[in-house]
């Protein structure tokens, strides 16, 4: 019965304090960003903001109806293993 008495205060100090769920905000790689909204959350070189990426279509009409062009992806910045990229296109309609 006397554990019953040292018992009962912690469950009740437990209830009313920490022991309480909230949500809990993770960073795994502690780069600043949160898990949730990391690009590479296990990559301390990859977050929010650290990277540019640019990307364009560049190119001309090579007849009526047909565009040849290239597509190109440029990365700025603290990528990860990001790289520069190039892809050739050919549209008809």
């Amino acid at each position: 019965m006397r554990s019953w008495y040292l018992l009962a205060p912690v469950v009740a100090l437990c209830a009313l304090s920490s022991c309480q769920s909230s949500s809990v905000l993770h960073d795994f790689d502690e780069d600043g960003s949160l898990d949730e909204n990391d690009c590479g959350p296990s990559d301390p070189l990859v977050h929010p903001g650290a990277c540019t990426a640019t990307w364009s279509l560049t190119g001309s009409y090579t007849g009526p109806d047909t565009l040849s062009a290239d597509f190109t992806a440029t990365f700025t910045g603290s990528c990860g293993d990001c790289t520069n990229q190039s892809f050739p296109v050919t549209a008809t309609r």
